[in-house]
């Protein structure tokens, strides 16, 4: 049995019947994943207990959702986020991380998990109000997901990391309809910053990874220039 599957939450969701006959294991893992993206994460957890097939398919899964309602009690949060990272697949991508604790008294618990989904370039779907300090970091790659909310992540994140020397920026997207509204996400970004945190000393190398006449240079240049002052900012065309 999945030591994930054993911890208890509140979360009652219809289990649903079954005719006999088992046609949704017969699934490529890709669909099976996308039917799990439906269920809470410790639900998806459980699909463990069906049948060998579905023994490890939650641990690959291309997105963490952790959701305190789906749990009794903080501790039993805790417990959930800490194996699920420990158990999961870390050979597949990591596509979309979801994490929500807005009514835990100790929200230090989740800085670990955040720390996990940064470091997989994931799409972020999670205010950072309470963001970890990275005290020891000096090399940071992150992709557009950073950008959203008038840059607000990359901004938050930087504001966190005293130690930074080299950030690398990646934006792989080939579709550039986050851009549109450039001007005012840029305006919004310099009323966000704090007073005194328009320079980070430390950071001695920017690079941004990109295609070739993405419109969304122009507005991550110019925040970045909020933070890292006169630091070279590189650009460096796939």
């Amino acid at each position: 049995m999945s030591e994930l599957a054993s911890i208890p939450c509140s979360s009652k969701r219809a289990r649903g019947t079954s005719d006999g006959v088992d046609r949704l294991s017969s699934l490529p893992d890709e669909l099976l994943h996308c039917v799990m993206s439906f269920l809470p994460m410790p639900e998806a957890g459980r699909t463990s207990l069906l049948s060998p097939r579905w023994l490890n398919l939650w641990a690959s899964t291309p997105y963490i959702r952790i959701d305190h309602q789906d749990f009794m009690d903080d501790g039993k949060l805790k417990k959930f986020g800490d194996r699920l990272l420990l158990m999961r697949d870390r050979t597949t991508s990591l596509d979309k991380a979801w994490i929500s604790v807005h009514h835990v008294a100790d929200r230090t618990m989740c800085y670990e998990w955040i720390r996990h989904a940064i470091m997989h370039n994931v799409s972020f779907e999670r205010s950072l109000r309470t963001c970890p300090m990275f005290s020891n970091l000096t090399s940071l790659v992150l992709g557009e997901w950073c950008m959203a909310a008038d840059f607000y992540p990359l901004l938050r994140i930087l504001q966190r990391s005293c130690k930074l020397k080299e950030l690398k920026l990646k934006l792989t997207k080939e579709e550039f309809s986050t851009c549109k509204d450039s001007e005012p996400a840029l305006s919004s970004t310099r009323g966000a910053l704090p007073s005194g945190s328009g320079s980070h000393p430390c950071i001695e190398r920017v690079k941004i990874c990109c295609h070739e006449h993405d419109p969304r240079v122009s507005s991550l240049v110019q925040a970045l220039q909020l933070i890292v002052g006169d630091v070279k900012i590189s650009i460096e065309h796939r």
